[in-house]
């Protein structure tokens, strides 16, 4: 799926403008069935907001930076498990699902998910399922957090 990124600032005279306009190009597949977007980051907090830096274009892990952010839309095929991808960041996370159905399994819980449903994930462990039969397009938006520390589950950086 072609995600249209749209990005602005301010010219010379402090007069907002669009930057870009077009496909959000860095796309990396981590799994079969399986892509990453990212849409933009952030490496600091108040964020530089003057940079020139395209912030999305950066290569990143799954943390966001130190005292930054990530924001990233991902496509998983129907049916796809990621039971064995149990993992965890020391991040704040504002998930939003756009499109199919989802199940996010916890250590304790699990909840089947859809369409604009949203989660604010707080460091815990946690996996995906895509429970339907069209691609599930989910959008996150990952804070960095003061770390916490999990026995047995180290954060993904």
């Amino acid at each position: 799926m072609a995600i249209r990124r749209v990005v602005t600032g301010h010219d010379e005279h402090l007069k907002s403008h669009i930057v870009s306009d077009g496909p959000a190009a860095n796309v990396r597949g981590q799994r079969a069935g399986h892509s990453s977007t990212l849409i933009w980051a952030t490496d600091s907090a108040p964020a530089n907001i003057t940079s020139g830096e395209d912030m999305g274009a950066r290569a990143l892990r799954t943390a966001p930076p130190p005292n930054g952010t990530r924001f990233c839309v991902h496509e998983i095929a129907p049916h796809l498990d990621y039971q064995p991808n149990f993992h965890r960041t020391d991040t704040i996370d504002y998930v939003l699902v756009i499109k199919g159905r989802l199940l996010m399994r916890l250590d304790k819980d699990e909840t089947e998910l859809g369409p604009g449903d949203m989660v604010i994930m707080r460091g815990t462990a946690h996996s995906w399922t895509n429970v339907g039969d069209e691609t599930c397009v989910v959008a996150f938006v990952l804070i960095d957090s003061e770390p916490i520390a999990v026995p047995g589950m180290e954060a993904r950086k």
